[in-house]
């Protein structure tokens, strides 16, 4: 006679979100076209619920946020007092932090530590507009994404 064996069924739903990622950066104005300066930024990239069919309860819950810290240069080729358009290269390290939970038993984690590698942004084209309090517009490709949009003040 063969013996019924546990079987585990879980309905699995993947959510890969990136919004409102928390950008500190100081950029000092070393020469009227150049700044140098670098950024601290820290973002939620994925998120992972599994949930038990049968009761609808979360059972795994994964989450992985990324952090980077960069050191840039940014190059103003037109300036006003209230728009400026620069370009800018930047380079750094990425860390991303792991955290899984789970409301199972034998498979509980604590927040770990994942891979950590070079952190890159290239902005092509970017405006910003204002005087104090300012925002900002960016063209690139790297850890930001393709379109980078924001606010910022100046001291």
């Amino acid at each position: 006679m063969q013996q019924n064996k546990n079987v585990f069924l879980i309905n699995l739903t993947r959510v890969f979100l990136t919004l409102f990622p928390i950008n500190v950066g100081y950029y000092y104005q070393a020469l009227p076209w150049l700044q140098v300066g670098g950024e601290l930024s820290a973002y939620t990239n994925a998120l992972i619920n599994a949930y038990d069919p049968i009761t609808s309860s979360r059972i795994i819950n994964y989450t992985n946020t990324s952090l980077y810290l960069t050191a840039g240069l940014r190059f103003t080729y037109y300036q006003t007092p209230v728009v400026q358009l620069y370009s800018g290269l930047s380079l750094g390290v990425r860390m991303n932090i792991e955290s899984k939970k789970a409301t199972l038993p034998f498979d509980s984690f604590a927040p770990t530590i994942g891979n950590v590698g070079v952190a890159f942004q290239a902005t092509a084209f970017g405006v910003r507009f204002g005087k104090q309090v300012y925002g900002f517009a960016e063209l690139g490709c790297g850890y930001k994404g393709i379109l980078n949009v924001g606010i910022g003040a100046r001291f």
